[in-house]
């Protein structure tokens, strides 16, 4: 059962390369969650506006916009040109 594991999974998801059974490949896990300096700004004021402006939306959205997990399957080539640039920054 364990060998079968990955076997829906055995494509890169960057350039579509298919990873032969026991052939190398990455587990690429972004996580992206807010950042917290530990400085609270708002007034009971404006945590009154800001209870009003989260009305609208589901928990899973609020979750979302504070904290994001994906993760993504790359052959070794793809791995490597991501590594030398996860920012996508102009060279």
């Amino acid at each position: 059962m364990f060998l079968n594991m990955w076997k829906s999974k055995n494509i890169c998801e960057k350039c579509g390369k298919i990873i032969e059974e026991g052939g190398d490949f990455y587990e690429i896990e972004i996580i992206c969650k807010a950042g917290f300096d530990g400085v609270i700004k708002e007034t009971e004021e404006s945590m009154e506006e800001i209870l009003k402006d989260t009305e609208p939306y589901t928990e899973d959205e609020l979750l979302e916009s504070i904290y994001e997990k994906k993760k993504f399957i790359l052959c070794v080539r793809c791995k490597e040109i991501w590594m030398a640039n996860p920012l996508q920054k102009p060279i």
